[in-house]
């Protein structure tokens, strides 16, 4: 159920370098994305707390389950995940 716009994540410009598309960019910067992820990866069982509704929130879910994310051995912070262009 992929939308058509995101099947081809990437377009090449003038010079024939690829980019990701805007709406991909989009979704990547976005804390939907991340928290549904959570979400899935609980198996739909949230808990008593649910599911965080953003970036620092799913941050301090994550690091109280002792799964904070690291970027070379350095926490991933909020600023990091909204960084443009995306850091790949």
């Amino acid at each position: 159920n992929v939308p058509v716009e995101l099947r081809d994540p990437f377009y090449c410009d003038q010079y024939e370098q690829e980019h990701l598309k805007p709406p991909v960019t989009r979704l990547l910067l976005s804390p939907e994305l991340y928290c549904r992820t959570y979400g899935l990866l609980l198996g739909g069982s949230p808990g008593a707390e649910g599911p965080p509704k953003d970036i620092p929130a799913l941050l301090q879910v994550l690091a109280r389950k002792g799964l904070a994310p690291k970027d070379q051995n350095a926490p991933v912070t909020e600023a990091m995940l909204q960084q443009k262009p995306i850091k790949m």
